[in-house]
């Protein structure tokens, strides 16, 4: 088996993501500094405010995670070999809106003999959890040997999330 994500891992860097929430403070600065033209105060605290905010929840999952994983409270390992898999991406049209935009909303998951663990792409509070939204998508097929460290959240709608997952190849490496 080999280790394909350890969220023990993960980094206590800024998620780039987490830069959006600056915006209203850029269009701020250009909007006063550039332009000179007048604007309300408020939007650097909004911006600054997002920013924590975002910042914050993300910090906040990375270190509970982290001192469940050192004390082990809560954690649970599952072996066995993926009985189901999917991937499910689901369009929809915004119809409240004049708008020709649609939203697109990607559900994966996989069956470990009773045991079913999925998430939503994007749903997570960080990266200490497993979303297979890396550089390199894995393919969990039918039948693949894994390994899985998991807990159930209270915060997430007691959702099960992946710490941990190794994966064999197909012959039960």
């Amino acid at each position: 088996m080999r280790v394909v994500f350890d969220g023990t891992a993960a980094s206590f860097l800024l998620d780039p993501w987490s830069l959006i929430a600056l915006l209203p403070l850029v269009w701020w600065l250009t909007h006063r500094l550039v332009l000179k033209k007048p604007s309300r105060i408020i939007l650097p605290f909004i911006a600054i405010a997002l920013f924590a905010i975002v910042t914050g929840i993300q910090l906040w999952d990375i270190m509970r995670i982290r001192q469940m994983v050192s004390s082990g409270e809560g954690l649970q390992v599952s072996r066995g070999v993926i009985t189901n898999s999917w991937l499910i991406a689901t369009r929809s049209r915004d119809m409240t809106k004049s708008s020709i935009a649609y939203k697109t909303a990607t559900g994966e998951g996989f069956d470990l003999g009773e045991e079913r663990f999925r998430w939503s792409h994007g749903d997570n509070y960080s990266a200490a959890t497993f979303a297979n939204s890396g550089t390199r998508r894995l393919d969990l097929a039918i039948g693949t040997p894994v390994e899985v460290t998991w807990f159930t959240d209270a915060a997430a709608n007691d959702q099960r999330r992946i710490v941990r997952l190794a994966v064999g190849d197909a012959a039960g490496q």
